[in-house]
């Protein structure tokens, strides 16, 4: 016959072994559920992944792409060139480089060297006279032109040359421009003197300043301040 106290001690072994044994079962759900959370994430993200591949590049996307670069300007005016009959002209043509060399060819046809913007548009074939106006602005803000009113300009920058052609000279020219480089060689000689006459007096107040046998006469008397002021 069994004692009460092991008898006690069973039941609380017992007690303590279905404890165990219910939060093995309940940590095993858990770590289920959270299997079944994890596939179900995963899952959505993969469907994410396909639908962007799918779609491709946004709008927003193709819109910047397409204002980047020399065509940032092209894109608006070819609805309205072609309704003016003017064959719409390609990206090369339309860049801004190109424009201005075709601006300045323009210029080399002009009488007096006068131009107005308005004709100048037309005859190019340009749109959009903002970009004339940038044109001018630069050739403005660097000398080479001037405003004479609100659409017309004058071309101050001399003649035109080919690259490396000599400065065609009218009458007279050529004798002022003689004498004004003689008289630059001779301003150039004298500033050379000047320079080795600077260069003799700064050195030769360095020689009696340095000079010791100076020191003792480096001072000044009464009387030779008086003979300075009277």
């Amino acid at each position: 016959m069994t004692s009460p106290i092991k008898e006690n001690e069973e039941k609380l072994r017992n007690v303590k072994i279905e404890g165990e044994e219910e939060e093995e079962k309940k940590d095993e759900a858990m770590e289920e559920e959270k299997k079944e959370e994890d596939e179900q994430h995963t899952g959505e993200e993969d469907e994410v992944i396909v639908d962007d591949a799918v779609r491709g590049p946004t709008e927003e996307s193709e819109e910047f792409t397409e204002h980047e670069g020399d065509g940032f300007y092209e894109e608006e005016g070819e609805e309205e060139s072609s309704e003016n009959g003017h064959k719409p002209e390609g990206r090369a043509s339309k860049s801004l480089v190109q424009l201005t060399q075709r601006f300045i060819g323009f210029l080399h046809t002009t009488p007096a060297g006068l131009v107005d913007l308005n004709n100048a548009a037309d005859k190019l074939n340009v749109t959009q006279k903002r970009r004339i106006y940038d044109i001018t602005n630069v050739l403005e803000g660097i000398g080479l032109i001037e405003k004479r009113s609100k659409n017309v300009i004058y071309w101050k920058g001399g003649k035109f040359r080919k690259p490396g052609g000599s400065v065609e000279l009218l009458p007279g020219e050529e004798t002022k421009m003689y004498k004004l480089k003689s008289e630059l060689t001779d301003l150039e000689r004298e500033e050379r003197l000047i320079d080795t006459h600077l260069r003799w007096m700064r050195q030769s107040i360095r020689n009696i300043c340095e000079d010791k046998d100076n020191f003792k006469l480096g001072y000044n008397t009464q009387e030779d301040f008086f003979t300075s002021i009277f």
